[in-house]
This record gives C-alpha cells, sequence and structure tokens, in this order.
C-alpha cells in the first residue's frame, strides 16, 4: 500500500513515542520503525527523538499497565 503522510517534527516525535510503546500491536511497531528508519535517513538529528516514550523518559513510563520496557 502507498501511503503519503503531511506531518510535522513535533507530531512525528509524538505519533512515535506511542506507536513503538511495547503497548501497541507488533504490526504497528513495525510500520512506525519503518517510518522512523526513513525518516532519519533524511534527518539523522531525529534519531534521538523517534523512540518510545519510555525511553525517551529515561525509563518513566505513563501508561497505566507498563511493559517495564526500559529499565
Amino acid at each position: 500500500v502507498s501511503h503519503i503522510m503531511s506531518i510535522n517534527a513535533q507530531a512525528l516525535i509524538n505519533m512515535s513515542h506511542k506507536r513503538l510503546c511495547k503497548q501497541a500491536s507488533k504490526e504497528t511497531r513495525q510500520v512506525m520503525q519503518m517510518i522512523v528508519d526513513e525518516v532519519v535517513k533524511v534527518a539523522p538529528y531525529m534519531k534521538d527523538a523517534l523512540v518510545p516514550l519510555c525511553k525517551y523518559r529515561n525509563g518513566k513510563c505513563t501508561e497505566m499497565f507498563s511493559c517495564k520496557g526500559v529499565k
């Protein structure tokens, strides 16, 4: 499926925080990781921001039921 998305950097960061979380489905994480991989090719400085929220917040999870993915 071909997909075109128009999104600003902050919205992409927010989207990656939720879609890369282990609470998201495996398929959702895979698609988001493909998006991140393509963005990082043209904007490598975004790499550290396009991560799950818990990683971005140094291990602090805000989900009700944490997966404890980052220690």
